[in-house]
């Protein structure tokens, strides 16, 4: 019963702000790389949002109102999973930019959590996730350009250990 009211909530969720697009189910993305597009595309659409250079429908404007429920994307220069294989999880790799060193420790884990919880919807489309992990999430690197710059901690995915 829970499972099937977080994913009632997150397709809500989704469907309210634009991104979800017809019955979309596990499965109906075959690979990883298709996952990694997903995001991708999802991402520059949020950025859009955050920064009012398109409406609610992804359409470019040019008097669009920056949507600070987005802002956290102003730090994030790609998101990108891997998985061996679709019986697992996996794991999500986090770039952000320059800008992102200049947050406080509590303003970085919320752009990082947002990161993980805003590849879910790709992810679920490849992998059916249950809500354990929805709850858990995947192990989570983050790097700038090459070099990493945090890692979430195996206790809890959602509390990160920074390298610093």
């Amino acid at each position: 019963m829970k499972k099937w009211i977080l994913m009632l909530l997150a397709t809500l969720t989704l469907f309210s702000v634009g991104i979800y697009q017809g019955s979309v189910h596990a499965g109906s993305i075959k690979t990883v790389k298709g996952v990694n597009k997903k995001i991708s595309k999802d991402l520059k659409l949020a950025k859009g949002w955050a920064d009012g250079s398109l409406d609610e429908d992804g359409n470019p404007t040019d008097s669009g109102t920056p949507n600070q429920d987005w802002a956290w994307t102003a730090y994030v220069s790609k998101i990108k999973y891997s998985s061996s294989d679709k019986e697992s999880l996996g794991d999500l790799r986090v770039y952000v930019n320059q800008e992102f060193l200049n947050l406080g420790k509590h303003d970085r884990n919320t752009v990082i959590k947002n990161s993980i919880r805003y590849s879910y919807d790709a992810i679920n489309d490849y992998y059916e996730m249950s809500y354990d992990d929805m709850k858990e999430g995947p192990m989570t690197d983050i790097f700038l350009a090459k070099t990493p710059i945090g890692i979430s901690r195996l206790s809890n995915h959602f509390k990160f250990k920074w390298y610093e």
